[in-house]
């Protein structure tokens, strides 16, 4: 790439730092979106401890193994979902920069019935395979005992899969739109309310390990859907705004 950019020259675009000018207001933008983005990757790592504790606190340190694998496995199959949600900060972003806000919207509808599509057919072959795929993590004769229990892990947390591009992709809006903060905030927010659920069903419900499973498909589903409406909200009066100041200049003029 550096090749191309810096000595060859042949690319689309090309760099010019002769003419390179620092902008205070270009960085901060880039900062807006770049530094509460960072902050999202650490939010979703200390959701993962904070399930591997209430694990620890629920069972024993196979169960936190089986956790372990078995979210391997989900992560791979959230991959095809994570390439939308890239192909959404692209869209939607030219749509906010077009003020095309409709657009927008139709990015997010057309992408989250994608994703709830792939999701839900990968999900439905973990819950079929999930004894396979068990077997594949536990050749080893140290691991064969938690086969069982990583079994019911996936067949459990694969109803979660359908679910993630509500959440996803919604937050993906925000950061196309440029409300960097939003889509950290609607981080931080499935990342209090998984753990709560996790925790609720174990302990209050007293369903053990298994209650852990489901407290985190539920958490999910009920993070994303507030998450989901909560875009819609936000695109709906950015739409109404819009074609209100339309009409209010159509009426001077």
């Amino acid at each position: 790439m550096f090749n191309w950019f810096f000595f060859k020259k042949n690319t689309y675009i090309s760099f010019n730092f002769r003419g390179f000018g620092f902008k205070r207001d270009i960085v901060k933008d880039i900062l807006s979106i770049g530094i509460p983005s960072s902050i999202q990757h650490i939010t979703l790592s200390i959701t993962l401890l904070a399930m591997n504790l209430i694990i620890i606190a629920v069972s024993d340190t196979d169960s936190v193994a089986v956790f372990s694998t078995g979210w391997k496995v989900i992560t791979v199959a959230c991959a095809p979902l994570m390439g939308v949600a890239t192909a959404v900060v692209s869209v939607s972003g030219a749509s906010f920069g077009a003020r095309a806000f409709e657009k927008a919207e139709t990015a997010l509808t057309y992408s989250i019935k994608l994703g709830l599509l792939i999701e839900a057919g990968i999900a439905l072959l973990i819950f079929a395979l999930a004894p396979q795929i068990a077997a594949v993590f536990t050749r080893a004769e140290t691991a064969t005992h938690i086969a069982g229990d990583l079994e019911v892990f996936l067949r459990i947390v694969s109803i979660y899969l359908p679910t993630v591009g509500f959440g996803m992709l919604s937050s993906c809006i925000f950061q196309g739109a440029g409300k960097g903060m939003d889509a950290l905030t609607a981080t931080i927010l499935r990342t209090i309310i998984t753990p709560l659920f996790a925790t609720i069903f174990a302990f209050t419900l007293n369903m053990g390990i298994k209650g852990i499973w489901w407290g985190l498909v539920a958490g999910n589903g009920i993070s994303c859907v507030i998450i989901f409406s909560w875009v819609k909200i936000f695109l709906r009066d950015i739409v109404i705004t819009e074609k209100t100041a339309i009409i209010t200049v159509e009426s001077i003029a």
